[in-house]
C-alpha cells in the first residue's frame, strides 16, 4: 500500500471533522443535546465496528470521514452540556480533561496499532467497549435546562434543574 494513501486515513479523519463543523454541531440548538449527543455516540460506535471489520483501506479512509464528522458532534456538545451539568469549579479541569483524551485518543490508536498490531481487533473492541459506556451514561443524562429555556419550556427546564441539582 502506498504511504500516500495510507495517509489520507487521517486526512479524512479531520476533513469529516472540518467540513461537519459547520453545520452539524447546531443540531443540538434544534434538536437538543441529550438526543443529539445520544445518536452522535450510536453513530461512532457503528463506525467503530465497520473500522473493526474492515480490511479494505478506502472503506477505512470513509469511515474515518464518518468518524471526524461524528467527533465534530459529539465533542462540542459534550462539552457544552458538561458545562451545563458540573459544578463551577470542576468544569475548567474536567472540559479540559475531555479534550485532551479526545484529541490524543487517534494518537493513541496509530501507537497501539504500530506496537501490538496482531491485538488491534482487540483494542477497537475496548473502545467500541468505552464508547458504549458514554452512550449508556448519555441515556440517564437529563436534557440541557438552557435548551428547554431558550424553547419557553420553562416547567421541564425547572424539572431538569432538579435533576442536576441531586447529582452536584
Amino acid at each position: 500500500m502506498a504511504d500516500p494513501v495510507i495517509g489520507l486515513i487521517g486526512s479524512g479523519y479531520f476533513l469529516g471533522w472540518m467540513l461537519s463543523s459547520t453545520f452539524l454541531p447546531g443540531l443540538a440548538d434544534t434538536f437538543g443535546r441529550k438526543w443529539v449527543l445520544f445518536f452522535g455516540c450510536v453513530f461512532q460506535n457503528i463506525l467503530q465496528v465497520v473500522n473493526l471489520l474492515s480490511r479494505d483501506i478506502y472503506l477505512t479512509i470513509g469511515a474515518y470521514f464518518l468518524y471526524g464528522a461524528s467527533a465534530s458532534i459529539i465533542l462540542p456538545i459534550a462539552t457544552t452540556f458538561a458545562n451545563e451539568l458540573i459544578i463551577s469549579k470542576y468544569r475548567a479541569g474536567i472540559t479540559t480533561l475531555m479534550a485532551a483524551v479526545d484529541a490524543s485518543s487517534m494518537i493513541w490508536q496509530v501507537a497501539y496499532y504500530y506496537t501490538h498490531t496482531s491485538m488491534y481487533p482487540l483494542h477497537w473492541g475496548l473502545f467500541v467497549a468505552a464508547s458504549s459506556f458514554t452512550l449508556s451514561l448519555a441515556i440517564c443524562l437529563p436534557e440541557s435546562p438552557k435548551f428547554y429555556y431558550a424553547r419557553g419550556r420553562y416547567d421541564q427546564a425547572r424539572i431538569a434543574l432538579k435533576k442536576i441539582a441531586k447529582f452536584n
